[in-house]
């Protein structure tokens, strides 16, 4: 009966938790797998908030791709790089969080037997498509556009009811496979070891600018040219060249060690460009063509993009 009462306590504790609903322009969120546990750690931050928390042992709640041989994942399989926490009190998270100057907490340091009043969350990720390639290497990599949408809730010791906020964001995911020793219907699983959602600024991308055809023989030993493109509200000349990768290239370095690129205005939009140098062998696009971008800009704001190449055959 107590146990119920406190459930129920905690519910409407935090349905009257006023919510702020706010976009994540820089951050991290990182899923990873271990001994059949699922851990989240949160460090997202945006127009005057930020959020730091992490934990684990959230297996029961929390789903993401090829965790286990239930559902498994093999080669040549597509699978959306999604993911959910469910909702979870911080009994097993630390952290903290800050909106507009005020800092919550996001573990119980009032009513320690009760950690469910502390603070809670959950948080949803929707992800593109990959396909685990036919290979015999131990590790995978794979890339695709990601969203988040969720909600965590926190208390202040000044503020009687807390406060909770809804994030949204958009940017790239990251899974990371690793090859297992158990076979379904002959063929090895992989399983999880870490699916990292990055979100930042949206950069507009053209790949072999001029060419409307993006047309790329992936065999070829020359180079492919990429322009991350300026906008009245963005300047390319931020991002570090050095931090840029093309579908896994990164920019090409000259003897000296600088990187092959250039300010140019590709678009004659009358502002300069970021256009820099790939090698064309070393792209990775997805199955579907789709070429994700990704760099950082000198003040350390992740900036990421896609365009879609067509393959030579």
């Amino acid at each position: 009966m107590l146990k119920r009462f406190l459930l129920v306590l905690s519910f409407v504790l935090f349905s009257f938790v006023p919510a702020s609903s706010r976009e994540i322009t820089n951050g991290i969120v990182e899923v990873t797998q271990s001994f059949g546990f699922i851990g989240f750690g949160v460090n997202v931050a945006g127009k005057d908030f930020s959020v730091s928390v992490g934990g684990s042992n959230l297996a029961r709640i929390a789903f993401a791709p090829c965790i286990d041989i239930v559902f498994p994942c093999t080669a040549g399989q597509v699978i959306e790089l999604r993911a959910m926490s469910g909702q979870w009190d911080f009994s097993d998270m630390s952290g903290s969080m800050t909106i507009d100057g005020t800092s919550y907490s996001l573990v119980n340091q009032f009513l320690p037997k009760l950690p469910s009043l502390a603070g809670r969350g959950d948080l949803g990720f929707g992800g593109g498509s990959v396909m685990i390639p036919f290979n015999d290497a131990p590790t995978v990599t794979l890339k695709a556009l990601s969203s988040m949408n969720g909600r965590i809730s926190g208390r202040a010791s000044d503020l009687p009811n807390g406060v909770g906020i809804n994030l949204s964001g958009s940017g790239i995911g990251t899974i990371v496979l690793v090859r297992s020793n158990i076979q379904v219907n002959g063929q090895e699983v992989y399983l999880l070891r870490k699916l990292t959602y990055r979100f930042g600024i949206h950069a507009g991308v053209d790949i072999k600018p001029g060419d409307d055809l993006n047309q790329i023989n992936l065999r070829s030993r020359g180079k492919t040219t990429v322009a991350i493109l300026s906008t009245a509200a963005f300047d390319a000349s931020e991002i570090d060249p050095l931090t840029v990768t093309v579908a896994g290239a990164p920019v090409i370095l000259k003897p000296n060690g600088t990187p092959m690129s250039s300010l140019e205005d590709i678009n004659a939009d009358g502002l300069l460009d970021l256009v820099v140098h790939v090698s064309t062998a070393a792209l990775q696009p997805n199955f579907d063509n789709e070429c994700v971008v990704e760099g950082t800009t000198f003040n350390r704001q992740f900036v990421w993009g896609t365009d879609t190449i067509a393959v030579d055959q």
